[in-house]
């Protein structure tokens, strides 16, 4: 749903705020599924917590660096960015919980998806990225892939 409302963003700018809302509800679901990933294993950031302050200072800096561009759109893509930097953060959290290859497809999905959503808000509020829809479009796609194939070899789906 979140691709169809950015698709009429250009008639109402609620259509962006509606596709924001679809994202960021998959992202709470993509967070409730980490943290109920449940192993002896210790969390991967207790390990590696240099890796929780990288990811907080690019989330971060992004976010105060698009801040005076965002316009009324402060609040919902602040409460956005925070939300998907708790996601790549359970993406890292999970790490040694689960076994190889999904450990590792999760990370890149969470990656792929803090690019694109960066990509996007770049292209959206900063200035239009040259190819940027292409790029947005192959990231998005490219970490829902990572994720879900992620997900099945978790979840033992066959």
């Amino acid at each position: 749903l979140g691709d169809i409302f950015l698709l009429f963003e250009s008639y109402n700018p609620i259509y962006f705020i509606a596709g924001l809302a679809c994202f960021l509800l998959t992202h709470l679901f993509y967070i409730i599924f980490f943290l109920g990933i449940k192993s002896a294993a210790p969390s991967y950031l207790k390990k590696q917590p240099t890796l929780v302050i990288l990811t907080v200072i690019f989330c971060s800096g992004l976010l105060v660096f698009l801040f005076p561009y965002l316009g009324q759109l402060k609040i919902p893509v602040l409460v956005y960015g925070t939300v998907i930097c708790c996601m790549m953060l359970g993406s890292l959290h999970i790490y040694l919980k689960v076994n190889k290859p999904a450990n590792n497809y999760f990370i890149i999905g969470a990656m792929l998806f803090l690019l694109s959503d960066s990509l996007l808000a770049l292209n959206k509020f900063y200035t239009p990225i040259m190819l940027g829809n292409i790029l947005i479009i192959l990231t998005y796609c490219a970490a829902q892939y990572f994720i879900v194939i992620a997900f099945i070899k978790t979840t033992k789906i066959k």
